[in-house]
């Protein structure tokens, strides 16, 4: 590295001089000054060039950065210099920051009085200032739009000065009052002319801005009405700021006003209308008449706005007719009102509050229940006129009449005169119905209002259910009603039959009806009423069943006689509903044989077409058998059903398994009945007699016993059981029987007879079996040519 002599440029960091120490193996000490002796050179210039030497250096500015910016390269301070760094830093973060003010003066509270003086306003301004910190200060005051006409700083003038569009207050404050902020009181006086327009002075400001401003206006005229701009709170008295006013004093009124930090101040005054002295006062009313007609009861409600000049009104008079009761007057000026019957109607007299001019409304509310619409089941239709409310002692009345109809209601124009109709859709509020202008009264409006008859159809499953015990039936049915909702539904039920169940039933995307309840007609017994809870609209599902006990002996046993029994279903009333769609399905057990006869009005259809409509929402009992299926609709119908006990039927099948080992054969016998449309209370069977001691019956409900005397048809060499239980037979029934025979020791060779025994079922229309034969392996089983009715079957699969 070069060295550079002293006279280059010092650069100085801090006030500092940087050391820059250099540490390689030819720099180790300060040179030596002393001139060593000549024998010793050659060591000491070894020494020398190995030694560490210190040196200070001083680099030009523009070759800092090539210097320091090296890797390994370091700056070192002495300990004193550090030490001074040190402290000076610690001095310097120690030290508070002085946090200033955001605003130099403040403008706190100002009371000022305006007085209206000819065609100028003049203003008296006292102004609360507060000024923060020492030196000089300018406080805007606004005012571009006005005169000034004085400024105190208590007896001394101010210094106002124009800044852009308004003025400001320039003021000293001197070092001494640096630490507490000073208060001074301003005293401005300034006026402007204020406009004038027919009936209105208006006077407008750009006053100073202060968060407390507070203003006194006087005018100096009775009776005259202020208005400030912005309103935030205001009171009106008369010479209240003064406790002993001037004899000489005209007559003023006088505003108390609060803004608050507004840029404007506007100021307006009327003086008041005093009317016309000496005549009565003049009303003309605007009504808006709304007319609400539903079943049973018509609501009128009538605002009715009048327009009073020249007189104050303490007393309003309306006129309504006899047939309506009012039920209330209502506006906030309303004391009190009373109704008096007079040979025109009635009349409403109101007492006001306040005697009034200007604007005064008023909302009556009628009410309406003799219209008869609704309340009785054959009142569908009524000729209901709408009230018209007059307001008495007007010079003119006009107005709108609105008329909207309850759900399920239509209505027609019976009469009309001094009415001209608008469209409804062009006025403010609900849906109308009807909408009318009149010019003046009377006017007249009958109209002949109807119920929407509800359209209503039905689709109807009803299956009927014959036993030997009872006839039952049910009825699905599935209502859609359209146009208009109902609360009630009629029935047909058959006389005699007791009523199971009558609810609301889903049925498919058919909503459950809301069954209030159900009654008998008086005049019909079998027409029934369903009262509903809920108004019913839309789809519906209905579900009723109906039965009545029956002692029928031809039902019970098979007397072969058989009994008619008319077709009697539940059904909906087809005179309350425009169409019917149903089916009928008939259903017994296989015990009874239905037929049917004499049928008028319906005509057979498939099971599957039965259902199609309406889908079965009950199961029904095991025993039960779809047998017949029907089509009806609204037209009447008529039938008879013939039903007969069916004679049992009792079929059996027999299989006997014969094991055949030496010596011994084992025979297992199982009969399984099956017993078919009615019952039996008894089976007869016949054994060999040779077997009547060794077989067993291993059956646990069927019993048997012989019969005592034997039947005529017995066959000789057997004996006539009795079978029976502790129930009717009916049904599959099985009977086993189980026995052994000896036949000795087989030898080797030789052989043996052997006939099969025969066990004769009687008394059955059917009678089947297989024999299957099983043996030892060292025996070997051959038919014999002595066989009847018998053919070979294959044991692994007829079985």
């Amino acid at each position: 590295m070069r060295f550079f002599k002293p006279c280059h440029l010092l650069l100085s960091i801090l006030g500092l001089a940087l050391v820059l120490t250099l540490t390689n193996s030819a720099l180790a000490q300060p040179e030596n000054p002393a001139q060593p002796p000549a024998q010793n050179a050659p060591a000491e210039v070894e020494e020398e060039s190995t030694s560490l030497r210190e040196q200070t250096i001083y680099i030009p500015y523009d070759k800092l950065y090539k210097v320091f910016e090296q890797p390994g390269r370091g700056v070192f301070l002495p300990y004193e210099k550090f030490q001074e760094l040190w402290q000076r830093a610690n001095q310097n973060a120690a030290s508070p920051r002085h946090q200033q003010a955001p605003l130099r003066s403040l403008i706190k509270v100002i009371d000022s009085e305006a007085n209206v003086r000819q065609d100028v306003v003049v203003v008296t301004a006292n102004l609360t200032i507060e000024l923060i910190g020492s030196g000089w200060h300018e406080v805007p005051l606004n005012l571009a739009d006005a005169a000034i006409l004085s400024a105190k700083l208590g007896d001394a003038d101010a210094r106002v000065i124009r800044r852009g569009n308004g003025y400001s207050l320039l003021i000293e404050v001197s070092k001494e009052k640096l630490l507490s902020p000073a208060e001074i009181q301003l005293k401005l006086e300034y006026a402007k002319a204020f406009s004038r327009t027919p009936g209105l002075n208006q006077f407008t400001i750009q006053a100073p801005q202060a968060s407390v401003n507070r203003w006194k206006i006087r005018v100096p005229e009775k009776g005259v009405k202020i208005q400030v701009q912005p309103m935030v709170a205001a009171s009106e008295n008369n010479n209240a700021g003064d406790q002993q006013p001037p004899l000489a004093a005209a007559e003023e009124t006088i505003l108390n006003a609060f803004f608050g930090a507004t840029p404007s101040v506007v100021i307006s005054w009327t003086p008041k209308a005093e009317g016309a002295s000496g005549l009565q006062a003049l009303a003309t009313v605007e009504a808006r008449q709304m007319v609400t007609i539903s079943e049973g009861v018509q609501r009128t409600r009538a605002e009715l706005t009048y327009q009073i000049t020249r007189a104050k009104l303490a007393e309003l008079t309306l006129r309504v007719p006899l047939q309506y009761k009012v039920t209330g007057v209502f506006d906030d000026n309303v004391r009190q009102w009373e109704v008096e019957e007079v040979d025109e109607g009635q009349e409403v007299k109101i007492q006001l509050f306040q005697p009034t001019i200007g604007n005064q409304k008023l909302i009556v509310d009628l009410e309406r229940f003799d219209i008869g619409l609704g309340m009785e089941a054959n009142m569908q239709s009524a000729i209901v006129g709408i009230p018209s409310i007059e307001a008495l002692n007007v010079a003119r009345q006009q107005g709108v009449v609105l008329v909207q109809l309850g759900p399920g209601l239509q209505a027609e124009v019976s009469r009309r005169a001094g009415l001209l109709q608008v469209d409804a859709k062009e006025v403010v509020g609900k849906n109308w119905q009807f909408a009318y202008r009149y010019a003046a009264l009377p006017f007249v409006l009958d109209l002949k209002v109807d119920k929407v008859a509800p359209e209503i159809s039905t689709n109807e499953l009803v299956e009927v259910q014959f036993s030997p015990q009872r006839v039952r039936a049910t009825l699905t049915a599935v209502f859609d009603i359209k146009r208009a909702g109902v609360f009630q539904l009629s029935l047909l039920l058959p006389e005699g039959y007791r009523i199971r169940a009558l609810r609301g039933q889903k049925i498919g995307d058919a909503q459950p009806l809301q069954v209030d309840g159900h009654h008998q007609n008086e005049e019909e017994p079998t027409r029934y009423d369903v009262n509903l809870s809920r108004k019913a609209l839309g789809k519906v599902g209905l579900f009723v069943d109906i039965e009545r006990t029956v002692t029928d002996p031809n039902l019970a046993t098979p007397t072969g006689e058989s009994s008619d029994y008319p077709l009697e279903i539940p059904r909906v009333d087809p005179n309350s509903v425009d169409r019917v769609n149903g089916n009928i399905v008939v259903n017994a057990p296989i015990s009874l044989r239905v037929t049917p006869e004499d049928l008028t009005g319906i005509r057979s259809v498939s099971f599957n077409d039965a259902f199609k409509n309406v889908a079965r929402v009950q199961s029904l009992p095991a025993q039960l058998r779809p047998q017949h299926s029907y089509e009806y609709s609204s037209e009447e119908f008529t039938g008879t059903f013939s039903l007969i006990r069916r004679q049992p039927e009792v079929n059996v099948d027999q299989l006997m398994h014969v094991d055949i080992e030496s010596g011994t054969v084992t025979y297992n016998v199982e009969l399984h009945y099956q017993i078919l449309y009615s019952g039996v209370k008894t089976l007869r069977l016949d054994v060999p007699t040779s077997l009547v001691g060794i077989i067993r019956n291993t059956s646990n409900t069927i019993q048997e016993s012989p019969l005592d005397p034997a039947p005529m048809d017995l066959a000789e060499g057997y004996t006539a059981w009795q079978l029976k239980s502790s129930q009717e037979l009916i049904g599959s029934k099985r009977l086993t029987l189980t026995w052994q025979t000896e036949i000795g020791d087989l030898n080797i060779g030789s052989s043996t007879l052997l006939d099969l025994p025969y066990l004769i079922p009687q008394e059955v229309q059917r009678s089947s079996g297989q024999i299957v034969i099983s043996k030892s392996e060292n025996l070997d089983v051959v038919p014999t040519e002595k066989r009847e009715n018998l053919r070979p079957i294959d044991p692994e699969h007829d079985l």
